[in-house]
Parts: structure tokens; sequence; C-alpha cells
């Protein structure tokens, strides 16, 4: 029976896909106008946009306080008395604004972007864990012969060519592992998880700003899995395709450009690039890297007079982290230049940069000293268990839908799962430990992890190993996958730990653009569960 599933699986996942897509937009519409009256910070971030949509100046301006005459005009509506949201940059609220600018001010208006973008998060949960758990099984090559032998033709470096055969090989079905299917299953799995996960659904029925930079947040991931690592770089050297690095900087700037924790990616970038080739073994001799970096600056300047072949072969993979570095700077001017086209409305009106830098500075003075406290803050360690949820909104209703003092209790609340997250953070060990001892055994010409390999030195592996992975069926990862699910890792490290470092009132729900990694490095390691055999997917 098994058999016949995986046999048809491939055929119908495109419809299945479409599947998963179309219940996580129906759980999000339903009922999405309702409360009608703004619920917790919408009185901020909606009312803002409901201001861009009328083209008021006073949406990109800090001076206002809470509007009171609005509160007592229309006492249904509001909670609270509304204010200007000018702590974030405006690009969620655009969204909302051009929604309202089209239905009309209403619930339904400004919060349907949420809920357009909750359903982007689960599509690109399903593209991004399918990518990952397909570099184990391809159902076709996907480089040629013809262009192996073009490689080898031009001089690239051992990085890339063992990154194109690697490619080259997982490609042929001989070469693929019997697993039936079981990334078409996975990858379905994470995107139903991704629909009906408490935070992600709660965050896309809001109107707010977390899933926004989420959604972009994962299509930069997406978009740098796609071209910069999926892909074997240096495929023609005498030709540069800027369209990846276009690409992937223009959705990086819209991630920045809905909230400035979209920035915490770019230290997940930085230090992945870096790391990895660090963490990759010089040809001649195991030194410090620090004390090789004036051997780097000599190899760049012999790499301008094409002799760097033949007197310092073993710091390619340094001009390799210099062109990535590089390659990493444009990314960021093109976000930056995007950033700074999110605030095209605020210019047209007549402001200018002088106002866009007080702007910035009000916001970071309000973010670095406020010190107000609420109930429901939380610290990111506390996230990871679910503790302290935020309550958006609590009402006794009865058959009628009329405020009673019995009745069905309706309230909305943000709180994820605490067994997914749980589990998110231990794929993160597993799989960390994996690469680790299959660096130290030497089984990759690769070692990768997150510290350079020789900050590891007198550590007591061989007793770890013997007693954490004491009759483990183990496997090794190749270079692909290797820097595949360490990218991952560095990922949501990097959205996860920065939060530790800031002391302003923090709150359970920004963990949401955290929660969609959590979820695909747990479907990873399910997948290596049944590549090691402990899951056994081969029945007859």
């Amino acid at each position: 029976m098994l058999r016949k599933v995986a046999k048809y699986l491939p055929r119908y996942y495109a419809p299945l896909a479409l599947l998963v897509l179309g219940l996580s937009l129906v759980w999000r519409l339903r009922g999405l106008d309702q409360p009608a009256s703004y619920i917790f910070d919408e009185d901020m971030h909606a009312y803002t946009a409901g201001l861009m949509a009328q083209n008021d100046p006073r949406a990109y301006e800090w001076r206002h306080p809470p509007f009171a005459g609005e509160f007592e005009q229309n006492p249904s509506l509001f909670y609270r008395p509304p204010a200007v949201e000018w702590l974030h940059p405006p690009l969620a609220k655009l969204f909302q604004a051009t929604s309202i600018r089209l239905l009309g001010n209403t619930a339904f208006a400004w919060r349907l972007p949420s809920a357009l973008a909750g359903v982007g998060v689960v599509w690109l949960v399903v593209l991004i864990t399918l990518d990952i758990t397909s570099s184990w099984q391809t159902s076709k090559p996907m480089l040629t012969k013809k262009t192996l032998g073009r490689l080898k033709s031009q001089q690239t470096t051992a990085v890339t060519m063992a990154s194109a055969k690697q490619i080259y090989h997982l490609g042929h079905p001989q070469n693929s592992p019997g697993l039936f299917g079981a990334n078409y299953i996975l990858s379905l799995m994470a995107g139903l998880v991704a629909g009906f996960e408490p935070l992600l659904l709660v965050q896309s029925r809001l109107a707010s700003a977390d899933i926004f930079v989420t959604f972009f947040g994962l299509l930069t991931v997406w978009l740098y899995i796609k071209y910069f690592i999926f892909t074997p770089p240096q495929l023609n050297r005498q030709k540069t395709n800027w369209w990846p690095i276009l690409l992937t900087g223009m959705s990086l700037g819209l991630t920045i450009a809905s909230k400035w924790s979209g920035a915490f990616l770019i230290l997940g970038l930085v230090g992945f690039e870096i790391v990895s080739q660090i963490n990759i073994k010089p040809q001649l001799h195991d030194g410090c890297w620090l004390a090789q970096l004036p051997v780097w600056w000599l190899s760049r300047l012999l790499s301008r007079t094409n002799r760097v072949n033949q007197i310092a072969p073993p710091f390619h993979h340094m001009i390799n982290l210099q062109g990535r570095l590089w390659r990493l700077v444009l990314i960021c001017l093109v976000a930056g230049l995007v950033y700074l086209l999110s605030y095209s409305q605020m210019f047209l009106q007549g402001k200018g940069l002088n106002h866009l830098f007080e702007l910035h500075h009000q916001s970071y003075w309000y973010q670095t000293h406020t010190t107000f406290t609420h109930p429901s803050q939380s610290r990111p360690w506390q996230w990871l268990v679910g503790q302290k949820p935020v309550w958006y909104y609590y009402q006794l209703e009865n058959a009628n839908h009329q405020p009673a003092n019995t009745g069905q209790i309706k309230q909305i609340v943000a709180q994820p799962w605490a067994w997914l997250t749980i589990l998110g953070f231990s794929s993160i060990i597993c799989l960390n430990w994996q690469i680790f001892i299959q660096s130290k055994q030497n089984k990759n010409k690769f070692d990768f992890f997150l510290i350079p390999h020789q900050l590891t030195v007198g550590l007591p592996i061989k007793k770890l190993e013997s007693r954490v992975c004491s009759g483990i069926n183990t496997f090794y990862f190749s270079p692909l996958q290797t820097k595949m699910i360490l990218f991952l890792i560095w990922i949501t490290l990097s959205l996860y730990l920065p939060w530790f470092f800031i002391s302003r009132a923090l709150f359970i729900y920004q963990l949401t653009p955290i929660m969609p990694y959590f979820i695909i490095l747990t479907s990873v390691s399910i997948f290596c569960f049944i590549k090691s055999g402990k899951i056994d997917l081969t029945l007859k």
C-alpha cells in the first residue's frame, strides 16, 4: 500500500500542495471580520494604515498624542484612544492601506493582507522543506556531463567542483535512496502544521507587521538556498548573473521594511558564509585561520595577476570567501535601496531626509529607553515552552452573538505549540551534533559546524561520541546537505538569540518569524531518522 501511495504521490503532489494552501486560506478568511472593532495593537497599526490610505501626513509623524476625539466619537470601534504607529517601518501598513483603499475601512480590509501573507508563509514552508529533503533524493539530473566538463576546463575551486559533482550524482535515480516519497509527504505535513499552528494562525488574522516580516524573511531564505546554495556557483566565470543578487536583495529589503527585526537575517547570512568557508581545512597545514590573514591579502594581490593558482593554492577558500562577502554587500545595498523606497509616500508628501533621520532617531530612542511593563511580557527563553501568552481579545457571547454575562467564551490568544518549539530547538541540537561527529571522523572533505574546527581542539570528542552515539545507526551528510542544514540553523539562531540582548519589554508573538524554521528543521530531523533506518518505509 505504501509503495502505491509513493508511486503516485509525485504525480499528484501539486494538487495536494494546492489543497494545503486552500485549507490554510479558508481557515484564515473564516470570520476574519470578527470582531469588527480594533483588537490589541490594531488601534495603532490599522488606524495608521487608514491614515496612509487617506494620504494623511500624520502617519509619518511621531509628535502626536493619542486621539481622544476619535475614541469619543466611535466608542464601539476603539477600546482606547488610537495613536499613530511610527515605531516600525511602513511596508506592512502600506499593504493594509492599499486594502483599505480598495475595500473600505473595515476589519476585513485591514486584516486581509495579513491573511494572504500567512498563506504565503505556508507556501514557502512547503517549498523549503521539499528543497532540503529533495537534496537526498531528486528525480532528474540537475547537471549534465557536459556541464561538469566545462567546470573542469575552467579554473574552478575544489569547493565548487565537489558541490557540482554532488548535485550531479544526486540527480540519478540509481544513486537515490529508496525513501518512497518521504520528502513529498514531509513537505505536505510541514505545510499543514504551518497552516494550523496557533501563533502563525493568530498573527495571520491580525493587522500587525510580524506576519509580513515572517513571509519576506522566508522568501529571502528560499531565494538564497535556490540561487546560492543548491545551485553550484561559478558555472560561467566570464558572465555574472545579477538577477539572483537583485531578487534576494529586494526580498531582504522588504523584510527589513516590514520590521526592524528583519535585519537579524543579515547576521545569519554573514555568519554562515564566514564559518562555512573558514571550516574548510587548508591543503598544506592546519593552523589558526587568523594567522593566515596576511597570506590571504597576498593571495588577493596574486589573483589580479592570474598567478594565484600556482603560488597560493591552499587559500582558494579565502578568495572564495572574499567573493561571497562582496555578494552579501551587494545584496545589502539593494536591500537598503528598497528600504528607502518604502518611505516613498512620505517623500511625496514633502518630507525630506532630515525628517526620515529624525523619525529613525525617535524610534531608536524609544526602543532602547522605554521602561513600560505589561502583564504578558516575557523573556526569550520562556517562548520555547509557551509561557506568558498574550490575549488579544476576550469576551463572553450568548447564542445571538451578543455580549452577555454568561455564554460561550470567545478569545484570541497568541501562544505557540510548546511541543513544536521544543522539537524545533531539539532538532537544532541533534543536527549540529551529527554534523560535528561527522566532521571529527573525517568522513567528509569539508568540516562544517557552528564554530571553526580549530576551536574544537582538545575537546573529549571520542568519549562524548561513545556515550551519546552508542548503538545508534549513524549516517553522513553530503557537503550539499550539510550546507543547507547549517544555513537553516544559522538563520534560526540569528533570528532568536539577539532578543536576549534587548532589555525592553518583549512578547511571545515576537517568536512568529522563527516558528516556520522550527517546523522545517523538525521535518528535516524526521527525514534523517528515515534516512538512518530508524523509521522503516521500505515495507513490502
